[in-house]
């Protein structure tokens, strides 16, 4: 099913409701839907790759981060700054944020406009595990044609190009000894970049990702003997 697809009115009309409870609260906050839209600062940006890099920039360590649906599918995410903020304050900032939701789109029955509760960091890093998980079924089982998954959000087509030579050269040679020095090598990246582009666009670290394949590969020797 498509993404809801907000008009510009709609679009900027969220804008100053976030800005007017972002002058309310002091909660810094910003709104970002699946069909690439950024909103924060009482601005609409609408530049799919730039919003998408400037959201690898964001740390989640201090963010309360609250799923929006509408039309009964989820539809984008509210991101709060949850330094100095209690419980009870996050409690408030939801009833708010549904209350600005239904005014800016009131064309929408209510029931069909939610937020839900804010995702804690344990559901966060149950959510960043079960996507690795997909991540690693996908390449044991798809042709080695593209091994990043096709909706990572990277820097450039670059970026994409490095990462799956990378992962190429990785699961060549996954029953050898792999270094990041001659990973980055193949991929003709700096390891420290290298580095980055794994931990942004797979939510992991060299080192997890090449021993989570080993062990894949050898769970598989093992279903298959």
């Amino acid at each position: 099913m498509p993404f809801f697809s907000a008009t510009a009115k709609n679009n900027h009309d969220l804008a100053h409701g976030l800005a007017q409870f972002t002058g309310l609260t002091q909660i810094k906050t910003l709104f970002y839907s699946f069909t690439g839209v950024l909103i924060q600062d009482d601005t609409v940006a609408t530049d799919v790759t730039t919003n998408q890099h400037q959201l690898t920039t964001l740390s989640l360590t201090t963010t309360a981060l609250f799923p929006v649906g509408i039309d009964h599918c989820l539809w984008g995410v509210i991101l709060c700054d949850t330094t100095n903020v209690s419980a009870q304050q996050l409690r408030f900032a939801r009833t708010y944020l549904i209350d600005t939701l239904r005014q800016v789109f009131a064309e929408h029955a209510n029931d069909t406009i939610q937020v839900w509760a804010a995702l804690d960091s344990t559901q966060l890093n149950q959510i960043s595990h079960f996507y690795q998980l997909l991540v690693h079924a996908n390449a044991a089982t798809t042709t080695k044609s593209s091994l990043v998954p096709l909706n990572t959000p990277l820097i450039n087509d670059d970026a994409y190009r490095s990462m799956n030579q990378a992962l190429h050269f990785i699961h060549d040679h996954i029953h050898q000894s792999l270094s990041l020095d001659e990973v980055a090598k193949v991929a003709y990246l700096s390891p420290s970049y290298l580095s980055r582009l794994f931990k942004k666009y797979l939510q992991t670290n060299f080192v997890s990702y090449v021993n989570t394949q080993k062990i894949r590969e050898r769970k598989i020797s093992c279903v298959n003997a």
